[in-house]
């Protein structure tokens, strides 16, 4: 299977597993499914760049002067300025935090190396001002 569809596969898989949210919060399946979808990510080539910055994107978007963050992945939807202050965090999970909106791209069950947030915080860092800047 090519680098290309590995990374499609495993982010609807994390998508999915994240729609599931709404029925059995906190269940031991959707942990696991969600876990298991996130080392996954992880463990690819890149460490994971690319399927995030794709779901970054998906979730992330500037519409009429506005910044809209909303997604399968994001709780709740918040529409603020796009002068908003946002951060992107590593370690126990992977999140970017947009003024009130916060995008967990993966989950905070999953320990995440050192070395994989340097590279990952830098890279969808660098998305997030794209996006902000509208260079989308």
């Amino acid at each position: 299977m090519s680098h290309a569809r590995i990374v499609m596969c495993l982010s609807l898989a994390m998508a999915l597993s994240a729609c599931g949210k709404g029925g059995n919060v906190g269940s031991d399946e959707d942990t696991d499914a969600q876990y298991g979808a996130a080392s996954a990510i992880l463990a690819s080539k890149d460490s994971g760049a690319a399927a995030l910055t794709k779901s970054l994107h998906e979730n992330l978007k500037v519409e009429n002067g506005i910044l809209i963050v909303d997604g399968p992945i994001v709780p709740g939807a918040v529409v603020q300025s796009k002068n908003s202050p946002w951060s992107v965090s590593c370690g126990e999970g992977l999140a970017v935090d947009v003024g009130k909106g916060e995008i967990d791209l993966i989950p905070v069950t999953v320990q995440i190396s050192e070395d994989k947030c340097a590279l990952l915080t830098r890279k969808l860092g660098s998305e997030v001002q794209t996006i902000v800047d509208g260079k989308d």
